[in-house]
């Protein structure tokens, strides 16, 4: 349901809590009336005269107004109940003022650039230090050799001899050496486009109607045709106090009541307002998170596979990301400072209209100043 029809609904539960609380003022009559009638009957079927008379012919019960004064509305023609009572329905009109919210649509526009991203394969070259083993001279070590050696032991006889020496042998050893090896990759970079947007949003103003209310209270009095006993009179008297009881206690809550009928549906109207400028703030997000994401990716995979923090490629997305988040924050500004000022009336809207009165401001304000 649009929110145009939130604020139809909460306009027509007005009206129906208006005619309801009508309806329940008439209903006090009728159920006197009825009350009446059988107790009218009652009396016809046993009449308790014999206890005495406890209310002339032409006595009157009933009929006193309470609460505030207020102009008479006017007064229904005696109906005959039975044969025993005429019942008089008079009428008092009681008006107040209720500070009604009411709600006007504004379109606001806002401009920003939002980012249209296309993703390019860029083949980039640059150097790693790399880690090798190199071969090396080392220091020489003594080593003892032995080897068969032929004497002469004269007389012309000759043997082999075991003969050792001491000799210096050469060795070689690993040492690791960084080297620069050069790296060519390939990888998609973002190709980022700023395109100025138009976004438009009608944004709820509310403000406080003073909403004029009349009720016509009933005065119920019944008028005694002909002598009744004590227990009929005390019984007619008890629907008399009875239905003036009612009528009193409808005359104080009338305000109260009313609001508690349309408070939901005025909650509903301030709720749907609201969504519907969250949701336009979700379109606003739509056009930059996918793109801030690829960008944040893009980042990420170029260090992930070795491009150095300080490399142009990888300054220049960080550049490109800031401008985009930037342009984002300020897109979102202008809704985010909608939602806010449509929270802080309809909080002020709704403590006016649940909490107090249009005479209870008055005198508030007439204090103050």
């Amino acid at each position: 349901m649009a929110c145009e029809d939130k604020q139809a609904a909460f306009t027509a539960a007005m009206n129906t809590a208006q005619q309801q609380l009508k309806e329940s003022l008439s209903r006090i009559a009728q159920v006197a009336e009825a009350k009446a009638k059988n107790i009218s009957d009652e009396f016809e079927q046993g009449n308790d005269l014999a206890q005495g008379v406890g209310a002339a012919a032409g006595a009157v019960v009933g009929g006193v107004f309470g609460g505030p004064g207020g102009a008479a509305a006017g007064t229904e023609m005696g109906r005959l109940i039975g044969s025993l009572f005429v019942l008089k329905v008079d009428t008092q009109r009681v008006e107040f003022a209720l500070d009604v919210p009411t709600t006007t649509m504004k379109t606001q526009e806002w401009s920003f650039d939002s980012p249209v991203v296309i993703m390019q394969d860029k083949e980039m070259t640059f150097d790693l230090p790399v880690v090798v083993m190199v071969r090396r001279a080392g220091p020489d070590i003594p080593e003892t050799v032995c080897r068969m050696e032929t004497r002469d032991l004269g007389f012309g006889v000759k043997i082999d001899v075991p003969v050792c020496y001491v000799e210096m042998k050469p060795t070689s050893i690993d040492i690791p050496e960084v080297q620069m090896q050069t790296q060519r990759i390939v990888v998609g970079l973002p190709e980022v486009r700023m395109v100025t947007q138009s976004f438009k949003l009608d944004v709820p103003e509310f403000a406080m109607a003073r909403q004029s209310l009349s009720f016509d209270i009933p005065r119920i009095s019944l008028e005694f045709v002909k002598d009744a006993g004590s227990r009929t009179a005390a019984a007619a008297a008890a629907i008399a106090q009875e239905a003036q009881t009612a009528a009193m206690q409808k005359q104080v809550g009338l305000r109260e009541e009313l609001r508690l009928a349309v408070i939901g549906p005025c909650n509903e109207m301030f709720s749907c307002y609201r969504e519907q400028l969250e949701l336009g703030r979700s379109q606003v997000l739509a056009m930059f998170d996918p793109q801030i994401s690829q960008i944040t990716d893009s980042v990420k995979s170029l260090i992930s596979k070795g491009v150095a923090e300080a490399s142009t490629e990888v300054a220049t997305l960080r550049e490109t990301l800031d401008r985009v988040v930037a342009e984002r924050d300020k897109a979102l500004s202008g809704i985010d400072r909608a939602i806010s000022e449509l929270a802080e009336a309809s909080r002020k809207a709704l403590d006016q209209f649940i909490n107090q009165d249009p005479e209870e401001n008055a005198a508030a304000t007439a204090a103050a100043a």
